[in-house]
């Protein structure tokens, strides 16, 4: 036997969630001699990826282009935040706006949008808090609590009393809070990807800023004159999500 201690390391690992047992031997010992082995027992966690950047298609359909970016905070933790902007909903604007119930002397957001130019971009984010059930990746079904606002600008030019006149920052805005389900997946055929798909609820609080009309009856009722003002109001809309990412 050598005079010299020496150290046997066994390794035996099996999948993400197996156990390294370290074992240490004295110089004289033999490998028959249990009571002087020291054993440790050591997790063994691989490395997960942490980071993962998302583009949003479903809001191309609300006229949204938004890019997200979703960040582990834990095995089962992650944080997702979007930030995007905005062009025309026309979905909501032809379909939707028409039906909004307000004052019934307030510009509706259909005629609005019929008349109106876009006025810009508008500003867009989310914030996601997320827990995973299956601690995988990026992978497997999650649920979320969420932020959101989308902010749509429209541009109007109007004959008020003094001569046209233009209406600068008029259009809508969606501030949602509420949950989604849903399930992300890698793509076999490309590396580094998914794609998710979610579903869920929200109370949406939409702010609408349209134009009010006051007739001057100096005009006989035949030149209006306009002001611009706020219309909000709350329900419970839909939210539905598809997302394809890469991660790193």
């Amino acid at each position: 036997m050598n005079q010299f201690s020496f150290i046997f390391i066994l390794i035996f690992s099996f999948g993400l969630r197996s156990q390294v047992k370290v074992a240490i031997f004295s110089s004289g010992d033999s490998l028959n001699k249990d009571k002087n082995v020291s054993t440790v027992n050591i997790k063994a966690k691989p490395s997960l990826e942490k980071n993962l950047i998302k583009f949003d298609d479903g809001l191309l359909l609300r006229g949204i282009g938004m890019i997200d970016y979703e960040r582990r905070v834990s095995r089962k933790f992650t944080i997702e935040i979007g930030l995007g902007a905005s062009g025309r909903d026309f979905v909501f604007e032809q379909f939707v706006g028409s039906r909004v119930a307000m004052p019934l002397d307030y510009m509706s957001i259909s005629t609005l949008s019929t008349n109106g130019t876009w006025g810009g971009a508008g500003l867009c984010f989310q914030i996601s808090p997320r827990y995973y059930f299956d601690p995988d990746e990026f992978k497997g079904l999650f649920i979320t609590p969420i932020f959101g606002y989308r902010n749509y600008k429209i541009n109007i030019d109007e004959n008020m009393l003094s001569g046209m006149q233009t209406f600068t920052n008029l259009g809508y805005s969606f501030m949602d809070v509420g949950a989604k389900i849903g399930y992300q997946f890698y793509i076999p055929i490309w590396e580094n990807f998914y794609w998710e798909y979610s579903v869920g609820g929200c109370i949406r609080t939409a702010t609408y800023r349209t134009l009010q009309e006051n007739y001057s009856p100096l005009y006989q009722q035949t030149v209006a004159a306009y002001q611009a003002v706020n219309y909000t109001s709350s329900y419970i809309a839909l939210l539905m999500t598809i997302k394809i990412g890469y991660s790193f």
